[in-house]
């Protein structure tokens, strides 16, 4: 089963364990490891105030990689079922609508 099958299959089973180790997992083969941290995202919308919790991921890449990172930020984001996702590349915060 490949990666996308795997969280298909997790989102399916709303498994949130499976589908951050398979997040994980990827980021590791491909990039060589990241950390990660809880966090709660916030957002105001039609003057409501909304909360997420989220696992955070840093990662540390070569300039080389930046497409690949970015490609995978997407690629993650809408497996998980996300409108738009938050990267900070260089300390410059970029949100990318899926």
């Amino acid at each position: 089963m490949d990666i996308n099958e795997k969280m298909n299959n997790a989102i399916i089973n709303d498994d949130i364990d499976s589908i951050e180790k398979t997040v994980s997992k990827g980021y590791c083969e491909l990039l060589g490891g990241l950390t990660t941290h809880n966090g709660i995202g916030k957002w105001l919308n039609k003057g409501k105030i909304y909360n997420d919790k989220l696992n955070i991921y840093q990662v540390a890449i070569q300039p080389s990689k930046k497409k690949l990172f970015i490609k995978l930020c997407k690629k993650y984001g809408k497996l998980t079922q996300q409108l738009a996702i938050y990267v900070v590349i260089n300390n410059k915060a970029r949100i990318i609508q899926l």
